[in-house]
Formats: C-alpha cells, sequence, structure tokens
C-alpha cells in the first residue's frame, strides 16, 4: 500500500515538471528596451540580441542624422564675404545696396541674429540713415544721424533647413539682405562737394542651430 502511494506521488511530480518545462521566459518590447523576465521559471534566457547602427563621419544636411554632442555642429550656412552700399551719380542723396544672399543647407533651422556694427575708417557724418533690410521683413537702424546705433535689434531671420521634414519648421531656406538709407545734404552736398567718401565697416552676424521645430537647444 505504501508502495502505490509513494508511485502516484512520484507520477504527479513529474507531470507538473513536465508542464513547467513548456513555460518560456518573457520577453517585453516596451519602446527601444526589451526586458527579459526569468521569474516564470521553465527555460532561461541568458542572452539577447542588441541591435547596432553605426554611423562614421557627421551629415549636418541630413535631418535624420543623430544629434551631436555639440548641436553647433548643424551648422552649414552660406554667406557673402563682402556686402556693399552707395549712391547713384543721378541721385546722391539715396543710399542703396546690393543684394546679398543667406542659404542655410543645414538638416536644422538655423536663426540669425545681429551681434555687431563697427566703422573702422570713413566719414559718416553725413548718412542721415542706413538701415539693414531683409527679404523676410526684417530691417535693422545700422546709422542714425552720423552715428553708429548702438542698441542694435538682435533678431534679423531664421531659415528653416532645405530638408525639413512633415512636423519640422517650415519656410524658406534662403534669403537676401541689402542696405537702404539717405544722405543729409546739409552736411554733404554732392555735386558742390566733389569726390566721394569711402567707409569701411564690419557687421557681425550670430548664427545659432535650432531644433527641427525651431525652437533653442537647452
Amino acid at each position: 500500500m505504501k508502495a502505490k502511494n509513494i508511485l502516484a506521488t512520484g507520477l504527479m511530480f513529474g507531470t507538473i515538471l513536465a508542464a513547467g518545462a513548456s513555460v518560456q521566459a518573457d520577453i517585453v518590447i516596451n519602446g527601444d528596451d526589451q526586458t527579459i523576465d526569468n521569474s516564470l521559471g521553465g527555460s532561461i534566457d541568458k542572452t539577447a540580441d542588441v541591435a547596432i547602427d553605426g554611423t562614421l563621419g557627421f551629415d549636418n544636411t541630413d535631418p535624420e542624422a543623430p544629434e551631436p554632442g555639440n548641436p553647433d555642429k548643424w551648422l552649414n550656412v552660406t554667406l557673402p564675404l563682402k556686402a556693399v552700399f552707395f549712391t547713384e551719380p543721378e541721385d546722391y542723396k539715396t543710399i542703396l545696396g546690393g543684394e546679398h544672399t543667406i542659404t542655410n543647407h543645414s538638416g536644422r533651422p538655423v536663426k540669425i541674429t545681429l551681434g555687431n556694427y563697427a566703422v573702422s575708417s570713413g566719414d559718416i557724418s553725413a548718412i542721415d540713415r542706413l538701415t539693414l533690410v531683409g527679404s523676410l521683413g526684417d530691417s535693422n537702424l545700422l546709422i542714425e544721424n552720423g552715428l553708429v546705433n548702438s542698441t542694435l535689434s538682435q533678431d534679423f531671420m531664421t531659415l528653416a533647413s532645405p530638408n525639413a521634414r512633415p512636423g519640422d519648421l517650415t519656410g524658406a531656406s534662403t534669403a537676401t539682405f541689402t542696405f537702404e538709407g539717405d544722405v543729409d545734404t546739409d552736411v554733404l552736398d554732392f555735386p558742390t562737394d566733389k569726390g566721394s567718401i569711402s567707409i569701411a565697416s564690419t557687421l557681425t552676424l550670430n548664427i545659432e542651430a535650432l531644433d527641427e521645430a525651431g525652437d533653442p537647444y537647452p
């Protein structure tokens, strides 16, 4: 009798083990992570496959490129080395400017602001007004009443990426700027005042990479 009871118990225990062996460890995928949970018993998973994507170099024109450690590495912008303003012989009272182009090639939008404007040589006392005019609507007064404007409005233009994706900031990736203004004829009267005045100056532009939505990086 005892022998039969022992045998019956052994058979039951064997059945439980067989059922347990069919239970697999849970692998739970949660976003970019996977969790292996061996607490259910049965087979034990001790390995995991991790997909690895590698990039050599950095293409800052590709909006799909991984974020670099420094967002300034996104900057890829073409700007002129020189810009000009002038008066025409027939209308020496009006200041005109050439059309100068700024192009964003970056995979991110860029914001351009005015850093500084400085005159290094030449007499600007006859300039009643000199204004920097951007094609996207912003204008900034550089010279007024013969003096450099010391309180520049910093905002100038924001250029979208030429490769913007759905959901990214969209808009022009290329813009132009020029100059316009007036000469004070009470100070300088052409053609009575013969000759010409050459003025050398430098405009410093600050360029900032923005995130896909057009917001500053933290």
